[in-house]
């Protein structure tokens, strides 16, 4: 393991995280956001513990599907153990799609540096054979939609104010 993998194991944050706050984020990334938050998403609907949501993207941004995993246990704030935040960029393409993940399941030859934080763009058929980028800071709901107004921005699809 290199020097820099050891600083990831140890300084980089690690979930718990904190659930999305929804009312929060409609007010926040409005300038992005075409309508509302759909409960539900691609994967199916939502159902508690599994947080799903469906945003629309303006300016032909296409769809952010979210997946929030929630541990709540009595006594204990409840925080999220796996997220999944897929940004679906060209609605004519369901291939197109950059994902942010947390997850544990996949075979250690996958990981990279930040091991189970990834992010991947590459639609195999096949989940576990997806290239896997490192992701050391887009790991909540407002990173990846701050990442998509970047995105929006610098493609000139979202005019400057």
């Amino acid at each position: 393991m290199s020097r820099y993998s050891e600083y990831v194991e140890k300084h980089v944050p690690r979930p718990p995280l904190v659930p999305t706050d929804w009312d929060y984020v409609r007010h926040e990334f409005d300038d992005i956001i075409d309508g509302s938050i759909i409960a539900g998403n691609k994967e199916g609907p939502e159902r508690y513990p599994q947080v799903r949501k469906a945003i629309q993207i303006k300016y032909g941004g296409g769809t952010l599907h979210a997946s929030e995993y929630i541990q709540d246990r009595k006594g204990e704030a409840p925080h999220v153990i796996r997220f999944e935040y897929d940004w679906q960029y060209d609605p004519a393409d369901p291939n197109a799609s950059w994902r942010f993940h947390y997850d544990t399941f996949h075979p250690e030859a996958y990981w990279p540096t930040t091991r189970h934080f990834h992010q991947h763009d590459q639609p195999t058929p096949q989940k576990t054979s997806h290239g896997r980028l490192s992701n050391f800071s887009v790991r909540d709901m407002c990173s990846v939609l701050e990442t998509i107004r970047v995105a929006l921005r610098v493609s000139k699809k979202m005019p400057l104010p």
